[in-house]
């Protein structure tokens, strides 16, 4: 992340309760947020126990621009305090409650849950739904990480070369609807910006060595191991130059044609150094990837749901050579193959390792956002195709996974990555009313 991501916390209480084991908590809280070094804390150190604090408090951390605030019911508290702070931040708030502690003479102590409840009630009938309610000793993860989510996608510079590929009006998107939903602004380029680049003969030779100890090289001939070591110069220089989080490229018809092959194989080489490329001109699958970037994941891809096995309950996750190579299975042999495009695809071939996955793909229609997501297991397989793959087995039925997909009009290219994450992809969409169609 290229800056901490800032987040206010405060903790709110009243006299008639036990402040004094309230400031003890919220002393040992402090302490452990300042371990999470992702994030830049703005915190206001004393309890915040009367409406022109809370005031002054929540000034202050506007002018530290927070991108989000945790609340903590210290004890239980008045409504304004929340409201207060709430009034002046318009950002995503974490509402906070401690476990209750071993009563006291006969009185509860901290009467946390009960604060909590009284915010959350005050918040959503005053139409501020963005929030979440945890009671629990230690920090919510999953709200974090929807920050880190919002953060990367607020601060995201995002690029398509050429368009979307040919009659894939399914996967074209609304820019303005981008910008609103995310803060994104598109950078438009065309082919000829990444052919023209003049590549660093020193990354050339570094790629073409790579390459040659990577993969069998019997379906290609030298020209397009040339090619392909070049283009990876090119267009890891192009989007470091351009300062890139991510670029959708528009790889067929016209690239082999006009560069003499297509860019997969160069695609997988360079997703595998972290970063971020689209197949086909795919903006939001650019967008899903982008997010599980966020989520700590430096090397997921677009994949096509391409077959689905009713009675194994299994779905074969395919595309044409794009993967990162650390994804390989360890077992199958790592190719390059020429099997499209009049035999200059130059494509990848290898079978995904096995392992926890989780599908994800941010979805637009007529400029509305919706996120579907999906988890399962990559299991064993043979390599019996070309290109990059897995055999997936689900934890739910692949029948209904694939109805919810197509009765949705969801787009076919989904972000894959190693790991499930689903929790906090529900927490981003829930603080961002964005719909979740869950497979």
């Amino acid at each position: 992340m290229k800056e901490k991501i800032k987040i206010g916390i405060a903790c709110l209480a009243r006299n008639t309760y036990d402040v004094k084991a309230a400031e003890q908590l919220y002393k040992k809280t402090q302490k452990e947020v300042l371990e999470k070094k992702d994030f830049e804390w703005i915190i206001e150190k004393n309890i915040v126990i009367e409406e022109k604090e809370a005031e002054i408090s929540a000034l202050e951390m506007k002018s530290e621009n927070v991108e989000a605030l945790i609340l903590i019911s210290g004890t239980f508290h008045l409504g304004t305090l929340a409201l207060k702070y709430c009034q002046i931040l318009s950002v995503p708030v974490l509402l906070w409650g401690y476990p209750e502690l071993p009563y006291d003479g006969g009185k509860i102590r901290l009467n946390s849950l009960c604060g909590v409840n009284l915010d959350a009630s005050n918040l959503y009938k005053a139409h501020k739904r963005s929030f979440h309610a945890s009671i629990s000793s230690t920090v919510n993860e999953e709200f974090l990480n929807a920050i880190k989510i919002q953060h990367t996608l607020n601060h995201a510079h995002v690029g398509i070369i050429g368009h979307h590929a040919q009659g894939f009006y399914n996967i074209d998107v609304d820019e303005l609807s981008i910008y609103h939903k995310f803060g994104i602004l598109l950078n438009h380029y065309e082919l000829n910006d990444i052919f023209n680049v003049e590549e660093e003969q020193q990354e050339v030779d570094a790629y073409k060595l790579k390459i040659k100890q990577i993969f069998d090289l019997s379906d290609i001939n030298k020209n397009q191991l040339f090619k392909t070591a070049i283009l990876c110069a090119k267009l890891k220089k192009f989007y470091q130059e351009q300062g890139l989080d991510g670029i959708a490229i528009r790889c067929w018809p016209e690239f082999a044609n006009n560069f003499g092959i297509s860019p997969c194989a160069a695609m997988s080489i360079l997703q595998e150094e972290g970063i971020a490329l689209a197949c086909e001109g795919d903006i939001d699958g650019l967008i899903s990837m982008i997010v599980h970037q966020a989520l700590g994941f430096a090397t997921p891809f677009l994949a096509d749901l391409s077959q689905i096995n009713k009675e194994k309950n299994t779905m074969l996750l395919w595309h044409c050579g794009v993967a990162p190579i650390s994804l390989w299975d360890g077992v199958s042999i790592r190719s390059l193959d020429t099997y499209f495009a009049q035999n200059r695809g130059v494509t990848t071939g290898f079978v995904l390792k096995q392992g926890d996955i989780q599908l994800l793909r941010f979805d637009s229609v007529q400029g509305e956002y919706r996120i579907f997501i999906c988890e399962g297991k990559a299991v064993e397989m043979p390599k019996e195709l070309r290109g990059t793959y897995a055999n997936v087995r689900l934890n739910t039925s692949v029948e209904k996974v694939f109805d919810k997909v197509v009765e949705n009009g969801i787009a076919h290219h989904f972000s894959m990555c190693y790991k499930h994450v689903n929790d906090s992809i529900r927490m981003y969409a829930k603080l961002n009313n964005i719909p979740l169609i869950e497979g």
